[in-house]
Formats: structure tokens, sequence, C-alpha cells
């Protein structure tokens, strides 16, 4: 739990798991690639190569890259580094091409939350050999990062000791934080994680069958919490998210894997789901989404729909609400629940 972040992550466990020299591959930015990989990759010294990508799913091309590597050097790393994530990788035949010794890891800065709540693969019982990443997108925790793997007296003792390199103070105050969100994971985690999943899914279909051009549709849109909007045939993407701003809601104008727009729209339901939007919530999203991007309305006459489906929202009933108060006790600070 020493790393602040998820580039923190990211860094040692670059700097741990391939030595000066050694090849490592990952994905590029185009393909969906973490920005900063590759320049922290090379800046530490490592051979940095592309994973070929399989444009219909944005995850490794894994017959591309056994050709690669019949020919070319093999990997001491596999830093699976998606940020631009739909569906998930093929571990197992991953690690049947790159071999017993190559060291795969897995970043789940993104899908963290959906793998705790097992509604997303888990890399360390497929293949992978260490996972990391940010524990604040779908984990719903502090801005804080991790590094875990089940190889005790191996990895485990190498990342240790480069974090302990990278990282001269790892805010425990944000450690008590995680342990807080954890227990909130433990108690509404599964229905959580199950429950974006849908959501991701319901409100990509509710935007196809309006007219948006979504990515993913033949393979169900998505398998976690993005959904990907390629909204070059209405607008261009910046104003379409200044749009949406100005109506109420936030998304990301990106690069997009595989669109030859500059720029299309990232979104993302955890937080909503864990706010406690449901299947209708969702479908007047949609209905928003096409008020003004498709029909062109003034954004301030809608934004009072989005006020009105955002006081809504509240928390779901359960063990979860009284988590920290119990957490608290149990620290013997504060009343009893």
């Amino acid at each position: 739990l020493k790393p602040t972040s998820g580039v923190s992550a990211l860094t040692v466990a670059l700097s741990a798991l391939a030595g000066l020299g050694e090849t490592a591959f990952n994905l590029a930015e185009r393909d969906g690639g973490h920005g900063s990989t590759r320049f922290i990759g090379t800046r530490l010294g490592l051979a940095m190569h592309d994973l070929p990508v399989d444009p219909a799913t944005c995850t490794p091309d894994l017959n591309a890259l056994q050709s690669l590597l019949a020919t070319g050097p093999r990997p001491a790393l596999v830093y699976l580094d998606s940020f631009m994530c739909l569906f998930p990788v093929d571990l197992a035949g991953l690690r049947e091409v790159v071999g017993p010794d190559a060291v795969i890891h897995y970043d789940a800065s993104h899908t963290l939350g959906l793998i705790a709540g097992g509604a997303w693969q888990n890399p360390l019982a497929e293949g992978a050999d260490s996972l990391g990443g940010s524990t604040h997108k779908t984990y719903p925790g502090p801005h804080k990062g991790l590094l875990a793997t089940n190889d005790a007296a191996g990895l485990a003792v190498r990342l240790d000791e480069h974090a302990s390199h990278f990282v001269s103070h790892h805010h425990p105050a944000d450690v008590v934080a995680l342990a807080v969100a954890a227990a909130e994971m433990d108690a509404r985690g599964p229905a959580y994680a199950h429950a974006t999943v849908a959501n991701a899914r319901r409100l990509g279909a509710a935007l196809a069958g309006r007219g948006f051009t979504v990515c993913g549709e033949k393979a169900g849109f998505t398998d976690c919490h993005q959904l990907w909007i390629d909204i070059a045939p209405l607008m261009d993407a910046e104003e379409a998210s200044r749009r949406l701003f100005e109506a109420g809601i936030v998304v990301n104008a990106i690069p997009l894997p595989h669109i030859t727009a500059p720029a299309g729209l990232r979104l993302g339901v955890q937080e909503l789901t864990w706010a406690g939007l449901r299947a209708d919530g969702i479908d007047e999203l949609a209905e928003i989404f096409t008020a003004v991007l498709r029909d062109g309305r003034d954004p301030a006459t809608v934004a009072p729909r989005t006020r009105a489906l955002a006081e809504e929202l509240a928390p779901e009933d359960g063990p979860g609400e009284q988590v920290l108060r119990v957490a608290l006790a149990a620290a013997g600070i504060g009343g009893a629940a």
C-alpha cells in the first residue's frame, strides 16, 4: 500500500519487474494504453514495445503477438496498462504466448472495484503475476495506489523494495481511508459492481437506440463501467463535452482507440451506480444526452432534469450504511453504531 497514486504504482512496478535494458511490452496510447507507461519505462532503461491489439475488442491480438515474438525479443515484462477498456483480456492465452518466464503485470486502475465485486476478471487467478493501480475509479476509495501479487517470496519482496525507494511517505491517513473503503466494498461490492456493468450496458443500448454511435456494439458495448461514443457524426467532441457540462453532466472528450475523429466521449457510470442510479435513471440520462447532443436543445433548459435526477440519488440502504461508524468504534474512536 505504499504507492500514493496509480502512476506511483506504475513506476514502482516497471522498476521492480524488469531490469535495465530488458524488453517490456505495453499498450500503445492509440490502443488505450496509459500515456505515462512508455515515458517512464524508457526513462528507467527498459526497451519498450507495442503490444499488437485486436481493433474489435482493443485487447491484445495474441496471434499477432505470437508471430512478433517468433522473430523478435522475448519480453521480460508484459505491462497491461489499459486506461481505455471495454472488454477483458485473455490472460490464459497471453500466458501461453509469452511463456512462463515473462512477468505479466495487470494495471487495474480502472477496473479494481469491479474485480473486488466479482464483476470483472480476476487477473491474479487467470494468469497475471502481479496487479496494481489506483483506488479511486471503480474502487470508491481515496487517492491512493496499491500493488498486489500471490508471489510472497519473490515479486512481493521486489515490489516492496522498489516502493520503499520511490515512495518516501505512503500517506498513512489515506491507508486508513482505504481500509474504510475496503470495508464498504465488503458490504456493497458485489451488488455495486454487477449493477455498474448492467447500467453501462443499458446506457450503451439506450444511446445506440437513439442514434448515437457507441463503440463495441457488436460485442454488447462493454463488459465494464466505460462506454465510448464516437460523437463526430453529430459534433466535435469538445463541443459535446461543453454542452453536456452546461447541462450538468461531466464526460471526457478524449482520443478513442480506432475511431477516425481526433476525440470522442468516454463515459463511466460507476459513481452514479454507487449513488443508487437504477434502470429508469439510466433511461432518463440517455434522454438528456439526446436532447442536448442530438436534438439541439439549449443545455440550460435541460439542466433542471439533470438536477432532478441527481436529487433522487441516495446511497443504498443496507450494511454499508454504518460501515464508517463500525470501523471507528472498532478502533476505539467515536461512539457505537
